[in-house]
């Protein structure tokens, strides 16, 4: 589905204020199946149907939406002041994936006073907003004000890291997990083979998913990954970028790459970056358990 096709896609293209042209391509609609999934997911966020749950975000705060516009997107920024990738959900089967960004330079036109119920959030689900259509947003956060966030990066042309990037983001993320329960992280654009491999580890592995390469790279920052299945070929960032990224956070991952359209040079930049096994598309599930079990073993060593 195009963003022209989305339902609600009228609101940021025939009415005031709407989201230019050259920013709608930051606004991604999600497929009906993906977003019941997200929506399943966010039941948890609040209690009773309505207000956020104090036992999942002991930190809350409520701001009403009935001053100046730009008095809210304000108090939006200082809530998160980083520009990261963010879900926004309308109901069980309506959701998009955009930028922070993008979301509160234009909030009005994703949350119509008297008419939504709108959640946003991370893919960590580190934090959680609300907009609830009796004009007032809620705002929770797992850890209080202080906690520190992991650094932002600069998600440039060429993506890369520079030294100094890696040096500050590597402390939040090097450390591995517990012994029992590995952490995996999948990595893939197309919700297809995503979802297979969530059937095939999830009664394995804690596991993490990412639609794209910023979020993968976020979701690292965060949590001690211990395996990486990753796509090559992804739109925007590419999986060898991505590869170089995740071992700037956190060396000690290893990675199992994945493409359809295997190339000499696809396979000497993943073994440049240490990958430790490289798998064609479609792939066999006893194979793919077995690069994963084995790239497990390695953080026993």
């Amino acid at each position: 589905m195009t963003v022209e096709e989305f339902p609600l896609a009228w609101r940021w293209t025939e009415s005031e204020p709407g989201v230019p042209a050259h920013m709608l391509a930051s606004i991604v609609p999600l497929a009906a199946s993906e977003a019941v999934q997200l929506n399943e997911r966010l039941l948890a966020f609040c209690q009773h149907g309505r207000s956020l749950s104090r036992s999942l975000f002991p930190v809350v705060i409520s701001q009403r939406t009935d001053i100046p516009a730009g008095d809210v997107r304000a108090w939006l920024l200082q809530r998160q002041p980083r520009d990261i990738p963010v879900f926004v959900s309308w109901k069980v089967d309506l959701a998009v994936r955009t930028t922070w960004q993008v979301f509160t330079d234009y909030w009005e036109s994703f949350c119509y006073p008297s008419s939504d119920d709108v959640v946003i959030w991370p893919a960590s689900d580190e934090w959680v907003l609300a907009f609830y259509h009796y004009e007032q947003f809620e705002f929770g956060r797992k850890h209080g004000p202080n906690t520190r966030s992991p650094q932002p990066t600069r998600d440039g042309a060429s993506s890369y890291a520079s030294p100094l990037e890696c040096s500050r983001t590597r402390a939040v993320a090097q450390q591995q997990s517990p012994k029992g329960r590995g952490s995996l992280l999948i990595v893939d654009d197309q919700d297809g083979p995503r979802q297979s491999l969530r059937v095939i580890f999830k009664g394995d592995y804690n596991l993490l998913m990412a639609g794209d390469g910023p979020t993968a790279i976020d979701l690292a920052k965060q949590y001690p990954i211990d395996v990486v299945v990753l796509d090559v070929c992804m739109a925007g960032m590419s999986g060898i970028e991505v590869l170089e990224r995740l071992k700037c956070v956190n060396p000690n991952i290893e990675a199992i790459m994945m493409t359809a359209f295997e190339t000499t040079d696809t396979i000497r930049q993943a073994l440049r970056l240490r990958a430790c096994d490289y798998i064609n598309k479609p792939f066999d599930v006893a194979t793919m358990r077995a690069a994963v079990g084995k790239a497990m073993q390695k953080r026993d060593r």
